[in-house]
């Protein structure tokens, strides 16, 4: 790449960038994922034949995502002091799996998907099981694979397609 493209290229990928790609995360992609986290639940309320509706569900889903949120926030205000573009992905999750034991090198195989599993989200299922137990009224196994069903699937998929 000659210098002007790679200065391009380099400047896509700024501080402004990051910043407003977070931003358009918490307020946008997030919500989203949180009304598919609520449907989900909702179908299996109707599967299980559990009565609380999709409000009820959406709201657990808001309430029980709080301790993610509160990371984004953090990684935002990071993006916001940082003193040049150069940031790790590491230095905005500090308290992923991958920081907190394993540190393994970025572009290493698994390095996303160890990045992204951490405290805030085993906070917020263990929230979502209590949650879903509260209002079911039923045991702690049926609440925890009615919570982690979902997760286990997408983080096996991923952990799949990264150790393949």
């Amino acid at each position: 790449m000659d210098e002007e493209k790679r200065a391009a290229s380099m400047a896509m990928f700024g501080r402004g960038m990051l910043l407003w790609s977070t931003v358009v995360s918490i307020c946008i992609v997030y919500p989203v994922i949180l009304l598919l986290e609520a449907l989900y639940l909702l179908g299996a309320a109707k599967v299980t034949k559990l009565s609380p509706g999709f409000k009820h569900w959406f709201t657990l889903a808001c309430w029980t995502s709080l301790p993610v949120l509160l990371t984004n926030v953090v990684a935002a205000i990071m993006l916001v002091l940082a003193e040049n573009s150069q940031i790790a992905p590491s230095v905005l999750q500090p308290l992923s799996l991958n920081e907190l034991l394993l540190h393994v090198p970025e572009g290493s195989p698994g390095y996303a998907l160890f990045e992204s599993l951490g405290i805030p989200a085993l906070l917020s299922w263990a929230l979502m099981i209590i949650g879903v137990r509260t209002w079911s009224q039923r045991s702690w196994a049926f609440s925890a694979t009615v919570t982690l069903l979902p997760w286990v699937i997408i983080y096996g998929v991923w952990a799949f397609f990264a150790f393949r």
